[in-house]
């Protein structure tokens, strides 16, 4: 993150002083890069996962859902977030909901979310909802019912939960 910021800071703080005929021209880069740059796309991502992902995903794997996505690598000993993935700005996050409350689960996506887009708005990242997907899996007795009561729960505000969904080129399937 301190690396990121003396970045951030060279860039916003450098000049180029162009002559010209009758002076000097001088340009400042104040405005960031834009999409077509060369350097956006490395910039975007460095950015994007420091400031936003990696706090976000952090948060979460310190709740009680989150601690059962934890592992320890073995080599280091250090403690590893197994729940999210990304790449580039696709996320893909697994929880597990320790209540057997469909309302719990949404909620808990929900607030998930919510932490999500707090993360992102001071970036102007934004979440695109009818892109957003969850996929779910219950087991267990009542599985049925709680199914049938997420088919009458709007959530439209969170995106579409379903069985299986395509990430970046593979499907995922409930199983996974």
């Amino acid at each position: 993150t301190v690396d990121l910021f003396f970045q951030q800071e060279n860039i916003h703080n450098s000049r180029l002083r162009i002559p010209v005929r009758d002076g000097v021209c001088e340009l400042s880069n104040t405005q960031g890069v834009l999409q077509g740059h060369v350097t956006a796309p490395r910039k975007f991502v460095n950015s994007f996962n420091v400031l936003v992902v990696q706090p976000w995903a952090a948060m979460l794997a310190a709740t009680p859902e989150g601690q059962t996505m934890n592992s320890i690598d073995p080599i280091s000993k250090e403690k590893l977030n197994l729940a999210t993935t990304t790449y580039v700005d696709d996320i893909g996050h697994k929880s597990v909901c320790l209540d057997k409350s469909i309302d719990t689960l949404v909620n808990n996506v929900r607030s998930n979310l919510d932490k999500l887009q707090t993360r992102q708005r001071p970036y102007g990242a934004k979440l695109n909802k009818d892109k957003t997907k969850h996929i779910i899996k219950m087991v267990g007795m009542g599985t049925h019912t709680q199914k049938r009561r997420l088919r009458h729960i709007d959530t439209k505000d969170i995106g579409e939960f379903v069985s299986s969904a395509r990430y970046l080129g593979p499907d995922l399937h409930a199983s996974n």
